[in-house]
């Protein structure tokens, strides 16, 4: 029997199975969060007492799933208390202004009529 029969034959057959099984959560998971997971087969071979040429394989899956980012996160500063946001970031007022004339320019424009200006 080669190793891919063993392997059929662990777990009562359903070895491959699970681990088919395991893979997928995962794999959702990994997309969902974005972050690594794992799935792992031990396989432990064990030579019981008695005759020379017989072992035990015992087979175990398991899954380690991405951890997803906290979404709670609180600042805690300089002033010993928490806050939803950096209190230490400068709020910027953002507007809309109607109406007016605006001009586009490309970057290299604006040096060169300073240049010019001189």
């Amino acid at each position: 029997m080669d190793a891919l029969q063993v392997a059929n034959k662990l777990g009562a057959g359903h070895l491959l199975d699970e681990m088919h099984a395991s893979l997928l959560r995962v794999a959702e998971d990994v997309v969902a969060t974005g972050r690594d997971g794992r799935v792992t087969v031990t396989l432990i071979v064990k030579k019981p007492q008695g005759p020379d040429n017989v072992v035990v394989v015992q087979e175990a899956v398991t899954t380690s799933l991405p951890k997803s980012l906290p979404q709670g996160a609180m600042y805690f500063v300089d002033d010993g208390q928490f806050h939803e946001r950096d209190p230490r970031q400068v709020e910027m007022e953002l507007r809309v202004l109607d109406g007016g004339e605006s001009e586009l320019r490309d970057v290299g424009e604006e040096e060169s009529a300073a240049e010019g200006t001189n």
